[in-house]
């Protein structure tokens, strides 16, 4: 008997030292993190905690695009053989184009320097460690990217090809979204 009461008694203990930290929990607390170890290794951890009310953006198709080839551009520049995953004809051909393989080839020559001077890394996954690196050397080989993007396959390439009209090169785009004013 004396034994059940003692066993009794710790539960209560437990149930209330519980009870404690669930209220702690709730008025005080942000983020409950398992694993921690992983979220506090910075090369394993992607923490992600948006702040705010959700506000739907203009154009949202539009700038998903432009972020998806950003990243298809960057992740391609570190494979060799590997291609664009759009699916757009004429940017297919822009991409086989001259230009096109000068951008790749650009790009690629950039990525290798980064990984070469350990500004970027490939494991676990592709990862620029400096911003800098990206200012001097990434910046204008992805800009003529978006360019060569822009003006074939975007939803507003349409405004780069208007008969008559005196369109900028790709020179003078890539030129301009290069400035670091932009």
């Amino acid at each position: 008997l004396e034994l059940q009461m003692e066993s009794r008694h710790t539960v209560v203990d437990a149930a209330t030292t519980l009870g404690r930290v669930l209220l702690l929990m709730r008025s005080h607390a942000v983020a409950l993190v398992d694993e921690v170890d992983w979220v506090l290794h910075p090369l394993k951890s992607e923490l992600n905690f948006p702040l705010g009310t959700p506000v739907p953006f203009d154009e949202t198709e539009l700038r998903v695009s432009l972020a998806l080839h950003l990243v298809d551009g960057v992740l391609l520049s570190a494979e060799k053989d590997a291609r664009s995953t759009s699916s757009h004809a004429s940017f297919k051909d822009w991409e086989a184009s001259d230009e096109g393989m000068a951008a790749r080839k650009a790009l690629q020559e950039a990525t290798a320097k980064g990984l070469k001077a350990k500004a970027m890394q490939t494991k676990p996954h592709l990862l620029l460690h400096s911003p800098q690196f990206y200012q001097e050397h990434m910046r204008r080989p992805l800009c003529t990217w978006v360019v060569g993007w822009a003006r074939t396959a975007s939803p507003v390439a349409v405004d780069f090809c208007k008969p008559g009209a005196n369109a900028p090169t790709t020179a003078d785009l890539t030129e301009y979204l290069a400035n670091p004013q932009v």
